[in-house]
């Protein structure tokens, strides 16, 4: 950011400010998104628009950057549920069942059910069989084609290698969480989890605000920079 003197770059980006590295002048070439890319009117009303109803992505991504992270098992759990969350927010889905099949199973097993004593557990049934909701491995693998395979490949992130990251640090930190006495080998796997987690998540923002393709591949190509600069 500058003042009415370009030349005078305010460092208002800590991109490290976790590990205690001081703040950076960036150029607008390390940014991921400026006004060369949007109008600035434009930006600005996407933006404060997308911190409403984006939530909690925005803020996940954003406070990451200028406020104490804290815990690594926290700031990436954070991320994986703020991807989750995005997830509902793209647009249809793939189901876990063909339309209509839960529907012929709940009569099938509604008839084998019939008398007043299984009352209980037929609403039961009913409840459960609405529960069609996707897997995880289908969300993540949904989020990465709505952020396109190109610019996927763009951000060096490699998909399966994600997926298979995200449901194994899910389920560490779902079953254990604070609990864990040790990380051993995890804490790379968690910090690759976090910041490719971010890093995507930033461009399904992005998208959401009205960025352009130009834009998105600039920044795809930003953000992976970003990533191997963290990874450092």
């Amino acid at each position: 950011m500058a003042t009415d003197d370009p030349a005078q770059l305010l460092p208002v980006i800590r991109p490290d400010s976790f590990r205690g590295r001081n703040p950076i002048k960036q150029s607008w070439l390390q940014m991921i998104l400026t006004t060369r890319d949007m109008d600035a009117a434009d930006l600005l009303a996407a933006w404060w628009l997308a911190v409403e109803e984006l939530f909690p992505a925005p803020q996940v991504v954003t406070m990451y950057q200028h406020s104490s992270r804290g815990v690594l098992e926290q700031s990436t759990a954070s991320a994986i549920a703020a991807a989750e969350n995005m997830h509902e927010k793209i647009g249809p889905t793939l189901t876990r069942f063909e339309g209509g099949y839960l529907d012929a199973r709940l009569k099938e097993l509604i008839k084998s059910y019939s008398g007043d004593d299984s009352k209980e557990f037929r609403q039961f049934l009913r409840e459960k069989f609405k529960e069609d909701r996707p897997v995880l491995s289908t969300r993540l693998t949904e989020l990465l084609a709505a952020v396109t395979p190109e610019r996927v490949k763009k951000l060096g992130l490699n998909s399966a290698g994600w997926v298979k990251d995200v449901k194994e640090v899910r389920n560490k930190l779902a079953h254990t969480g604070a609990h864990v006495l040790r990380r051993g080998d995890t804490g790379k796997q968690l910090d690759r989890v976090n910041i490719e987690t971010r890093a995507l998540l930033t461009m399904l923002i992005l998208g959401c605000i009205g960025a352009d393709g130009s834009a998105l591949d600039r920044a795809a190509g930003v953000l992976a920079n970003n990533m191997k600069f963290s990874s450092n």
